[in-house]
């Protein structure tokens, strides 16, 4: 008989000297391996000598010497989680179960810090919370655009959280499964919980423990990877393990003829929304319509975009014409005028003290190259821009200048010879100008953009893979 040990806090006994009649361990794929011992003639009414969640350490082939034991392997490590007494005419016993880390993984809740600002502050913090999109990485921060996790990243992410913040005894050992997947909005789920939905599209991985490691390590393997073992048959192995029996049945329902993923996603444009069912399918042409064919519906997150609108209207104008005099200045445009013109017609040119001039509030000289036409209606933006990478649209405020001439009547007597006449009086007229083209010019631009979920390709096949091999069902 293979000699068994458990160790509670730093106290390592045989089984028996535990007063342990029967052990069963019995390991769980994706789920809590338990070590259940059963104690004859125990009392259900009595303390169990070993505390709820305790931690306890199973070795098995140990050799005890000068009273301490040594050598061996660790066969298991967990807590205490339950403790069932009973009793009949026949006697009475009691049952502990231990269980490993996986229980620990079922009952922490996993979170993830978002960047948020309280109210009243002008800095943000990090603060966890259950409400989580797996298989999105946000730990770049608000300022940078989120990515994907691969599963073996979001597995990875999940057990370092329980490792790390809530003290579960188990670190990351081989991640087979580097898939793409879509993001999966859900709240207040266990790590364990978190982890099944990694796995959910992984049929052909299991989970497994070693337990030798401090702490324990977890290893996610796919079959391909996986090392095969021989058990023994119709005798013993090293450990004293005996064949009973064997039953063994082939699955090819299990395997599938199709995968197909029938992704939907929503657009919204502005006002308007839009739906789109794009595939993933494998093999290529396949639609679903077939015996054991797997159909995958997935609603993932939709896009979002919208866009900011304007326009200006302008118009080409000649301050050197006295049409633009008159258009600005209604007291030129009297039957009373007479014989109007500009008195010199040079723009901008300092050797022309009677010139025209165009200049900014700050009294900097305004170029009508770079301003060429005349505002009439709109509105600028800053994130309006001229088409063909012309740079941005420019409305700018300035004081046209120029000296005129011209004869006026004195009075309203058509018949009056009493004129005056100007030879150089100064006008000025505040306008806006604008290098948007003339006419009525839209603008726009995306002032929101969110590209919503990613449709993944490739996992069918991935899935398809993963359930080409031919699995079987028994026991041994």
């Amino acid at each position: 008989m293979t000699p068994i040990t458990l160790e509670y806090a730093g106290t390592e006994r045989l089984a028996a000297d535990w007063g342990f009649g029967e052990c069963e361990f019995h390991p769980v794929s994706k789920g809590v391996s338990t070590f259940t011992v059963r104690v004859p003639g125990g009392d259900p009414a009595a303390a169990a000598p070993i505390p709820f969640e305790a931690q306890i350490i199973i070795r098995v082939d140990r050799v005890f010497a000068a009273g301490a034991f040594s050598g061996g392997t660790i066969l298991f490590k967990g807590r205490r989680t339950d403790n069932e007494g009973n009793a009949d005419p026949q006697g009475r016993a009691t049952q502990m179960v231990f269980s490993d880390v996986w229980y620990d993984l079922a009952h922490i809740v996993f979170q993830h810090y978002w960047s948020v600002r309280p109210v009243g502050s002008v800095a943000n913090v990090n603060k966890y919370s259950s409400r989580i999109f797996l298989f999105q990485d946000i730990s770049a921060g608000p300022a940078t655009n989120w990515s994907y996790l691969t599963t073996d990243a979001q597995i990875t992410e999940i057990i370092n959280y329980a490792h790390t913040l809530c003290g579960a005894a188990v670190q990351i050992g081989t991640i087979d499964p580097v898939w793409n997947v879509p993001m999966y909005s859900v709240k207040a789920i266990t790590c364990a919980e978190a982890l099944l939905i990694c796995l959910r599209t992984l049929p052909d991985c299991s989970t497994f423990m070693d337990y030798t490691t401090t702490p324990p390590t977890i290893h996610f393997r796919q079959r391909a990877n996986k090392t095969a073992i021989t058990l023994p048959y119709a005798g013993s192995d090293a450990h004293s393990r005996y064949h009973k029996s064997s039953r063994i049945k082939e699955r090819p329902d299990l395997q599938v003829p199709q995968v197909v993923i029938q992704y939907q996603k929503s657009a919204a444009f502005d006002d308007l929304t839009y739906l789109d069912f794009p595939t993933d399918v494998w093999p290529g042409g396949a639609t679903g319509n077939a015996l054991r064919a797997m159909v995958i519906p997935i609603d993932i997150r939709g896009s979002i975009l919208n866009t900011a609108r304007g326009y200006i209207t302008s118009a080409a104008f000649d301050p050197t014409t006295t049409a633009f005099w008159k258009s600005q200045k209604s007291e030129l445009d009297r039957p009373e005028i007479t014989g109007l013109a500009v008195v010199d017609t040079a723009v901008n040119d300092v050797t022309h003290p009677d010139g025209i001039t165009i200049k900014d509030a700050a009294g900097a000289t305004v170029s009508l190259a770079t301003y060429p036409y005349l505002f009439q209606d709109g509105g600028v933006a800053g994130w309006m821009t001229l088409g063909g990478g012309g740079g941005a649209v420019v409305v700018k405020e300035v004081i046209i200048s120029a000296k005129l001439k011209y004869t006026e009547r004195r009075n309203e007597d058509p018949a009056s010879k009493k004129f005056s006449t100007v030879t150089a009086h100064a006008h000025s007229a505040r306008v806006k100008l604008t290098n948007s083209p003339p006419g009525t010019q839209y603008y726009s631009t995306i002032a929101h953009a969110d590209p919503g979920g990613a449709i993944i390709t490739g996992l069918a096949h991935n899935i398809y893979n993963s359930l080409a091999t031919l699995r079987y069902e028994g026991s041994h």
